[in-house]
């Protein structure tokens, strides 16, 4: 058996850990690995950017840079989610280039500095310094001297480190954003893996003014600064469709959470923690609490649970790790957690796996104590002490069973008391169950009066548009069909980067209107039956505007089996939870304003619709909402209130399930009788077939000839007001 009982001058707390299998008593020993992918232990083990002492075996997900990508993600265990970091708002590059027009000497441009930055190798100076003064392309664009943020004396911001120097970014710059997508891309690619993790997405504003002597130039406001890294992680996100994004968000903010929410995962490094030196109050705590509760369990995210304290005190992880249990997903995932003093070393506890099994059920708080309960034990946090308690032995009742378990609660305190006695190692009993006796249970059996002589097929037969407008499919054609029209101005609408609602305008631009936008289109009374099967679905739209330019949208559904209508609001479409299908359009330029036809229709949007009518309480008629987000660029369509019949129209084929039934002469009964000691029951069922009807769609406009494309210019990025909370970031 493992100790309980340690000195407090080496730690300061009590964690007990109790096994129950095959009705014996195991408990861990220190050297035991917690197990990865266990569902006994629901919050797992994280690798931050280096290379550890320990064995991997404990762990669930990697955040790798480049140099730790090759020697280390092989030792992650199968199914590990593994991530390739750069720090979003640098680039590294050799010391000495802070001043604009100097060309890089050849022992410069060789310098070996540290990879982990935007360029992911040493191309700061073919690609950006020397790019600039040969005015160069390089991924399609020319930069500018306007990449770099600039000191009040016009030096590049910058410091040095990472074997040469850092120098600051300008988040709005569209060739810096293009450059990250398609070296990332590229990267990815090479490594062989899908996620990039982009560090500083809400930088330390501190470091900014300090490596900057004070404001730079391009943002007197510097809180709009942060804005642009939030828009520049939208273009990656639009612009790398076969890749997830990731990012470090410091601290939970709630309306930075909900702009990024299309993030794949989401680092928060003060969440529960004294990061910086100091705890945030109950408040603030139960606040990050319901940021991550929504992130992951809404979003359907991954959230990384930081803690770097000054020191190594064990209880402050201790506490941190237990509220980090508050917010696991029920089927114990959706969490990962890092303890240490720094990033690149980890403090490996084998008490930190405990035999809790899945949420039973969501939390519950008390003012500032919050408890959930597991299948094997009750995790208590209490915000306003920082005190946390796991007990461990609650393990459900069988049915017609009767059970003793022994619980044993632990308590995890931040501080150690002087002079206080040392507690002493205690056996524990594992919790036993004996059954009164085993259910029984009888099989059904069904005996027809007379065999039917025929077993007719019944088949919906659609009434085709007179102008069907279908995207690519897959499959044979649906063999019923129908079309909705948004119906009213509030199921259209349109929400900028600062979450401000606008459901009366008159278009839809997809997605680019001064800032970025997202834009939510309701259609309701959808009658598609739940065991409908998809074939074929697009949304079809009408220009309003003539616009061209490269635009990438990302098409995804509400996550919700009945929506409700649009608002006002803020964040009233961003923050509905989303699909975890999506589709990605590239939609061709949109040169005559009126037309409607292939080039206004969306891809095949059959497996986000599939999705939403699979949902547990979807039922025909219900309504369903269609997300769409995208890069700095637009297209223009109407909306509801700029012309009722060019409104967004939603066209679906789908099949039926071929259904058989007997003739009436046929009779079929069946008789089942179940026995659960206690109690029993008797069930008679007649099965009975409901035969649905055939749906009519409304016919579809018919389609305009294009013209030439007429080139549009992109519109330049506005920055976003919004005023995230400033936390220290290495």
């Amino acid at each position: 058996m493992k100790k309980l009982a340690q000195t407090l001058a080496t730690l300061t707390m009590i964690f007990t850990t109790v096994f129950a299998m095959s009705g014996n008593a195991q408990a861990l020993t220190d050297t035991q690995p917690a197990r990865f992918a266990d569902t006994s232990m629901p919050v797992q083990q994280l690798v931050v950017y280096e290379k550890q002492s320990v064995s991997y075996d404990n762990f669930g997900a990697a955040i790798f840079a480049q140099g730790q990508l090759s020697s280390e993600a092989s030792k992650m265990p199968p199914g590990s989610e593994i991530s390739f970091y750069i720090d979003g708002n640098k680039v590294n590059g050799p010391a000495g280039l802070q001043q604009s027009g100097v060309r890089c000497s050849s022992t410069q441009a060789n310098a070996d500095y540290y990879k982990n930055t935007i360029t992911m190798e040493k191309r700061f100076c073919p690609d950006f310094n020397d790019a600039i003064l040969d005015g160069r392309s390089v991924y399609g664009m020319v930069p500018t001297e306007a990449i770099f943020l600039h000191k009040s004396n016009g030096e590049r911001c910058y410091a040095t480190g990472n074997g040469g120097a850092v120098y600051l970014i300008n988040p709005a710059s569209t060739f810096v954003r293009n450059y990250i997508a398609k070296r990332g891309a590229e990267k990815l690619t090479q490594y062989g893996v899908n996620t990039l993790f982009l560090d500083n997405l809400q930088p330390s504003l501190n470091t900014v003014q300090e490596r900057c002597g004070g404001t730079p130039q391009e943002y007197p406001n510097l809180n709009n600064y942060t804005a642009q890294m939030m828009d520049l992680a939208a273009y990656v996100n639009s612009n790398m469709p076969n890749y997830r994004i990731q990012g470090n968000l410091a601290n939970a903010v709630p309306s930075v959470w909900d702009q990024l929410s299309f993030l794949n995962g989401a680092m928060c490094e003060s969440c529960f923690s004294n990061w910086g030196g100091s705890w945030p109050n109950a408040s603030r705590m139960l606040s990050d609490l319901a940021v991550l509760d929504k992130w992951i369990n809404v979003y359907g995210r991954t959230a990384f649970i930081v803690i770097r304290p000054p020191d190594t005190n064990e209880a402050s992880n201790r506490f941190t790790f237990a509220a980090a249990l508050l917010v696991a997903r029920t089927d114990g995932t959706g969490v990962y957690f890092h303890f240490g003093a720094n990033y690149g070393q980890l403090l490996s506890i084998p008490e930190y796996n405990y035999n809790l099994g899945l949420p039973t059920a969501p939390r519950t708080c008390n003012g500032n104590i919050c408890t959930r309960p597991f299948q094997y034990g009750t995790v208590t946090v209490d915000f306003g002490t920082r005190q946390s308690t796991i007990t461990l032995g609650s393990v459900p009742t069988l049915p017609a069973a009767t059970s003793t378990a022994t619980s044993t609660s632990t308590t995890v305190a931040p501080t150690a008391t002087s002079g206080a006695a040392s507690p002493t190692a205690t056996s524990l009993v594992p919790p036993t169950a004996t059954r009164t006796a085993s259910p029984t249970a009888i099989i059904p059996t069904a005996t027809r009066t007379s065999s039917p002589t025929a077993r007719p097929t019944f088949t919906n037969t659609a009434v085709v548009p007179t102008q069907v407008l279908p995207s690519p499919t897959t499959g044979v054609p649906g063999q019923n069909s129908l079309s909705i029209r948004v119906s009213s101005g509030s199921n259209d609408a349109e929400e900028n980067s600062r979450g401000q609602m606008y459901t009366t305008s008159s278009d839809l631009e997809l997605v680019y209107d001064s800032v970025l936008q997202t834009v939510g289109i309701r259609f309701t009374n959808v009658n598609l039956p739940k065991n409908a099967n998809i074939v074929n679905a697009y949304v079809q739209f009408k220009v309003d505007k003539a616009t061209s330019g490269t635009v990438n949208l990302k098409i995804q559904g509400q996550a919700s089996p009945n929506p409700s209508a649009f608002t006002s609001t803020r964040y009233n479409i961003s923050s509905r939870p989303r699909t975890v299908n999506f589709v990605n359009w590239s939609p061709p330029a949109w040169t005559k304003v009126g037309a409607v036809g292939p080039a206004q229709a969306t891809p095949n949007l059959a497996p986000i619709i599939q999705e939403i009518i699979g949902q547990q309480n979807w039922a025909s008629g219900n309504s369903l909402v269609i997300i769409i987000t995208g890069n700095a660029a637009k297209r223009v369509a109407e909306a509801y209130e700029g012309d009722r019949s060019g409104a967004p129209l939603l066209y679906i084929e789908y099949n039926v399930p071929t259904m058989m039934i007997a003739e009436p002469t046929s009779t079929s009964t069946a008789t089942s009788t179940a026995t659960l000691p206690p109690p029993s029951a008797t069930v008679t069922a007649t099965a009975t077939v409901e035969v649905l009807p055939s749906e009519t769609p409304s016919p579809q406009p018919s389609e305009t000839p294009l013209p030439s494309d007429t080139p549009e210019p992109t519109p330049e990025v506005i920055v976003p007001t919004d005023t995230p909370e400033p936390t220290p970031t290495p």
